[in-house]
């Protein structure tokens, strides 16, 4: 069975928020950013430029960042430092709510001593180590069991905030060209190897793509075993590509396979977000939040097991029905993302 039925709510009206700040500790990127490839900054971009269309909104970020109506500017690459170019000149008491997509976590020095009110967005990879004083308890996780799981480090509650994709329509054209792909880190619990292993003991052809850390002394002797194994015949490998490559290697692909290994590798998942935007099979390990982003016989399909997998029919793929629930769970939560800034202001903290 797959996941529980969504319903997608109609957008309803709602009250102007006055004045509530944005931070983000880096360059926000152009949009769409497609030379860009950084899951939270490009959420920050999509939701705040979503907020500002209707409410007062004002952004603490990098020079050279793309424009918004009202912004605080830094100037150096280190959060650390940048934060101290700014919190003299941001009057923070003004503001109803501080909405924080830094991963230094600015607005938790910001609070101390200060009766704000913050709203701490996180990245799957990011965001616990430091949880938040129990006094401002508002952070939101990617997804259910992203939650579950920050509030087992953290031992606050979590809301649910699900990243999402922006893709504009007509840039990228569905061309099945018979491939599988991979997309993410080479490392072990990503289970690239699994999926080498698959392909070509069933003559599948695979693109492998993503980042090969080795240099900087992750899983050297894995990467190197993966390396050689992408022979260039039926397996490639591609290596760490920008946006717009990734998102044309998605398009073309007969299917995107995710077999991940650990569940918490699979909290999130943008890139099958993005094939389902684009409408190209996404075929997964049931891990983390696997099954809330692919609904089964709609935009993919998931399985329990390698075993599974191994044995999966990749050629019948056609009968997909990609409904508009599927395709708006994979777009970023902009209604989702104004009733938690209103809850925030609205909670007597």
């Amino acid at each position: 069975a797959g996941p529980p039925e969504q319903k997608v709510e109609p957008e309803q009206k709602v009250e102007k928020i006055e004045k509530f700040l944005v931070i983000m500790g880096a360059v926000f990127p152009t949009h769409p950013s497609y030379d860009f490839s950084n899951p939270l900054q490009q959420q920050a971009y999509w939701l705040t430029k979503r907020m500002e269309e209707k409410h007062d909104v004002t952004v603490v970020c990098r020079e050279g960042s793309s424009p918004f109506k009202s912004m605080v500017n830094f100037t150096h690459d280190l959060e650390k430092v940048a934060y101290a170019e700014v919190k003299e000149q941001v009057k923070w008491e003004e503001y109803q709510l501080i909405v924080d997509f830094s991963t230094e976590k600015w607005s938790y020095q910001i609070a101390k001593g200060k009766n704000l009110k913050v709203l701490y967005v996180t990245h799957p990879l990011l965001g616990y180590e430091t949880p938040p004083p129990l006094r401002y308890p508002c952070m939101t996780g990617v997804s259910n069991a992203h939650c579950a799981h920050l509030s087992r480090e953290t031992g606050i509650p979590v809301r649910k905030l699900p990243f999402g994709c922006e893709l504009v329509e007509g840039d990228f054209k569905r061309e099945d060209k018979d491939y599988l792909l991979y997309f993410g880190r080479v490392v072990k619990e990503k289970g690239v190897h699994e999926l080498i292993s698959l392909c070509k003991k069933r003559r599948l052809e695979l693109v492998v793509a993503g980042d090969d850390r080795s240099e900087m002394g992750i899983e050297p002797e894995y990467v190197h075993r993966i390396l050689e194994e992408c022979d260039g015949g039926m397996i490639h490998y591609v290596g760490s590509v920008d946006e717009s490559v990734k998102l044309k290697l998605i398009s073309q692909a007969h299917a995107l396979v995710i077999p991940y290994l650990s569940d918490t590798d699979a909290f999130t998942c943008l890139t099958a977000k993005a094939a389902t935007l684009l409408k190209v099979p996404v075929i997964a390990l049931k891990r983390g939040a696997v099954s809330e982003f692919i609904d089964q016989g709609e935009n993919g399909f998931y399985v329990n097991s390698i075993e599974d997998l191994d044995s999966f029919d990749f050629e019948h793929l056609d009968e997909l029905t990609f409904e508009d629930a599927a395709l708006e769970r994979a777009r970023p939560a902009y209604g989702r993302f104004e009733a938690l800034i209103q809850e925030a202001i609205a909670s007597p903290w």
